[in-house]
């Protein structure tokens, strides 16, 4: 049975929120890695199949662009942090800045993003946005 687009980011929302709790509970960089590569194959996929969706809607091309600019932020803070050689309690800060926005955009997604999107598309509309965005994901993962 397809899921709607909301319920699969929801729950991959609820994961990395598990996973940036724990790598900075431990200060695991194998965490932060993981985090880092999930939170890239999750933004490409959402752009792809979602914002690219709801970016032809009018009334939705500001939050779209919002979400991107929200993506931007976040993608240069891992890149950052990929390109290592920086000591610890800076990696750690970088980290602190990164787990921020991401719970930052996490909300007015959920909050916001996801009600205007209700309004404006159909539940099967919904469905199928959310399968492409698997498979894109899918795609993205092996990629970063």
């Amino acid at each position: 049975m397809n899921k709607v687009i909301y319920s699969i980011l929801e729950e991959e929302h609820k994961k990395t929120k598990s996973k940036m709790d724990e790598a900075e509970k431990k200060k695991s960089k194998e965490l932060l890695t993981s985090i880092s590569k999930d939170l890239l194959a999750h933004m490409s996929a959402e752009e792809a199949a979602y914002y690219s969706f709801i970016m032809k809607i009018k009334i939705m091309k500001d939050l779209v662009l919002e979400a991107e600019e929200e993506h931007l932020v976040i993608k240069t803070i891992i890149q950052q942090i990929k390109q290592g050689k920086i000591p610890d309690d800076v990696l750690w800060a970088k980290f602190k800045v990164l787990k921020e926005n991401v719970e930052h955009h996490v909300k007015e997604e959920e909050n916001t993003l996801f009600e205007e999107t209700r309004r404006n598309i159909t539940e099967s509309e919904a469905k199928d946005i959310g399968e492409k965005f698997l498979e894109q994901k899918k795609k993205y993962e092996n990629v970063n």
